[in-house]
C-alpha cells in the first residue's frame, strides 16, 4: 500500500510494481484536468483584473 502523500507520479508507479503504464496514465490525467480548469482559471483572472482596475479608478476618482 502506498501513503496517500506520495507524490503523484511516483504514487501510480509504486502502486502497481513498476509499470510504467500507470505513470503514463498519470500524466494524462493530470493533462486532462489542466485542460479542463484552465479555461474557468483565465475567467477568474479576468475578472478579478477587472476588479483591480475598478479598485484603480475608483481610488483615482476619490483622491
Amino acid at each position: 500500500m502506498v501513503p496517500w502523500t506520495t507524490p503523484v507520479f511516483l504514487s501510480g508507479w509504486l502502486a502497481t510494481g513498476g509499470d510504467v503504464r500507470a505513470v503514463i496514465w498519470q500524466v494524462i490525467e493530470v493533462l486532462l484536468a489542466m485542460a479542463i480548469y484552465l479555461p474557468f482559471m483565465k475567467i477568474s483572472e479576468r475578472a478579478q483584473a477587472k476588479q483591480a482596475e475598478a479598485l484603480a479608478e475608483n481610488a483615482q476618482d476619490a483622491e
